[in-house]
Formats: structure tokens, sequence, C-alpha cells
């Protein structure tokens, strides 16, 4: 047997859904030697820094509001970490965090 209800559901409030919203961030990690592949992951896939490049300068494109947190291994190479400020810049992206893990 099927029946049939008229039901009547509200609109979602535009305020609620956009405060809901996660900020928007790119994930960058900087390992030190020997790990993870090229020494670089983007949102948790490993990158070389010709991809990472690549990538960042699209995802700029697309908007330059977003931000970038960079996560540094203790071991990893300072000169990487200027690179990927240096991409960042370039990109045009400048809401920036820098973080160490161990």
């Amino acid at each position: 047997m099927l029946a049939h209800l008229d039901i009547s559901r509200p609109a979602p409030d535009k305020s609620q859904t956009e405060q809901r919203t996660p900020p928007k961030m790119i994930r960058v990690n900087i390992y030190a030697e020997g790990g993870r592949e090229n020494g670089y992951s983007l949102n948790g896939r490993a990158v070389s820094l010709t991809e990472l490049t690549s990538i960042l300068n699209r995802l700029a494109s697309f908007s330059r509001n977003q931000t970038v947190l960079i996560t540094c291994a203790g071991g990893s190479e300072h000169a990487k970490l200027i690179d990927v400020l240096d991409i960042c810049a370039q990109s045009g992206l400048s809401k920036i965090s820098v973080v160490s893990a161990e």
C-alpha cells in the first residue's frame, strides 16, 4: 500500500550554510630527506616540486583568497620551504601559515 504524503520542507538558511562551510585551505607538507617520494605532498598526495608549482598556479587562478598551510618535518631542508614560499608568492597566494611537525 502506497501512501501519498504532502510534505513541505523549509529552504536552508543561506547565512547558516555559509558559516558551516570550512575555509578554503591548501595543505602542503614538506618532508625530510627520503620521505614521501619527492619530499612534498599536496592535500595528502605526494607530488614533485614541478607538480606542486603547476597545481598551486592552477588553484590560485580560481581564487587567490585560499589559505596555504605549510607543514615542515623537523629534518626537512630550509631550501624546500623557501621554494614553496616562492611558488606561493609567484602564484599570488598570500594567506600562508607555516608550522613544524616532528
